[in-house]
């Protein structure tokens, strides 16, 4: 893989910083593989809020992010976390903001329904800076993120300094490893993505957050007749959960009595965390 590491001013500059050597990079070396950013810490909040403006990003490890600025205050308390707290009053507010309405679009858990990236959250067991249920916060706004707690030294073993804590040495080993998994998961979804994507058929991958009957309909009658008669394939990128997924379809078989130009049979198939591989043949039913 190609690694290319990044400088960002301090502040809400940094975004712009990110974003700008992210889109030279692909300029530059335009490539079919994914795309992966990679941030600790502050850098894990900006590598998020890039994911939601670069829709090429493919999946975002996030380590130790701050996600939600509403809740981080009572979260820190309750943790006893007074550092916590301290690091909040003293550069979150006078950089983003106080909470509220007007810095939500630097809250990565509420972007989160606008970042399309498999997104992998890594939280230090003992971290002293950002509170433990901040990823939990991405998450519920997010569940299909994934998240790996990298355990702290024990107290009789030399601790490795990491971050905001300590390391374990276990947990030191498996960090490559864990960003090696979370690659090559992004490398096999872009293949997928490449395989269904056809020029004539636009809505052929589309954001399952918008999936209505109407969208799959066009979608795979498009990828039908541009394939011929007897196979059509469909990626749905987004956030989907099996219920959405399955509400949607079952509006659209709903439809099966009236007549159609094209009939197909629907097979979902629930490979990585943020996409499903909708599949049918012309002719068939919808199920």
């Amino acid at each position: 893989y190609r690694v290319l590491s990044l400088d960002y001013a301090k502040g809400t500059a940094g975004l712009s910083d990110v974003e700008r050597q992210v889109r030279a990079a692909l300029a530059t070396h335009p490539t079919q593989g994914p795309l992966c950013l990679y941030g600790e810490s502050a850098g894990a909040h900006l590598a998020l809020l890039a994911a939601r403006d670069i829709g090429r990003v493919d999946c975002v490890v996030a380590a130790g992010t701050p996600a939600d600025f509403e809740t981080w205050p009572a979260e820190a308390e309750a943790q006893g976390l007074a550092g916590s707290l301290g690091v909040f009053l003293s550069t979150v507010v006078p950089t983003f903001g106080p909470p509220g309405p007007r810095n939500l679009i630097w809250q990565p858990a509420a972007q989160a329904r606008r970042i399309r990236a498999d997104v992998l959250l890594v939280r230090q067991a003992d971290d002293l800076v950002v509170p433990a249920r901040q990823t939990a916060d991405y998450r519920a706004a997010d569940p299909t993120a994934r998240e790996w707690v990298a355990a702290a030294a024990p107290a009789d073993s030399a601790p490795i300094p990491w971050m905001h804590g300590t390391l374990s040495s276990p947990a030191a080993a498996e960090l490559p490893r864990v960003l090696r998994r979370a690659v090559e998961a992004a490398g096999r979804t872009r293949a997928q993505l490449r395989a269904a994507h056809l020029p004539a058929c636009r809505a052929a991958t589309t954001s399952v957050l918008t999936m209505t009957p109407a969208a799959v309909d066009r979608a795979v009658g498009c990828l039908a007749g541009a394939r011929g008669p007897r196979r059509a394939r469909l990626v749905l990128r987004g956030h989907p959960t099996p219920a959405r997924i399955a509400a949607s379809l079952l509006r659209a078989g709903s439809r099966r009595g009236r007549r159609h130009p094209w009939r197909y049979a629907v097979r979902i198939h629930l490979g990585a965390a943020s996409r499903v591989v909708v599949t049918g043949r012309a002719g068939g039913l919808v199920s």
